[in-house]
């Protein structure tokens, strides 16, 4: 899975890849990190998948309630008020 991110994210600096694909790849292969980056990417570019963040392949991202995922989901406004106040 991780070899399949990796493409996909060469990809995008030559075609238009979802950054939001690229995300699900990362979830898929289990690196965190480079979810959230491309999770950040998805955010600016407004992808309408972004919502969906919430499925069982993400659980890992949110679990543990990061700093860098409560403010991004923050900013979707896709948490409600109160909900993550100590992030």
């Amino acid at each position: 899975m991780r070899k399949a991110a990796d493409t996909r994210a060469t990809e995008s600096r030559k075609a238009f890849v979802l950054r939001w694909q690229v995300a699900s790849w990362y979830a898929f292969s289990g690196d965190r990190d480079r979810c959230l980056e491309w999770l950040e990417r998805a955010y600016v570019d407004r992808d309408p998948n972004l919502p969906y963040v919430w499925l069982p392949r993400f659980d890992f991202v949110h679990s543990g309630h990061s700093e860098q995922y409560g403010s991004l989901f923050r900013n979707v406004i896709l948490v409600p008020d109160g909900v993550w106040s100590e992030v």
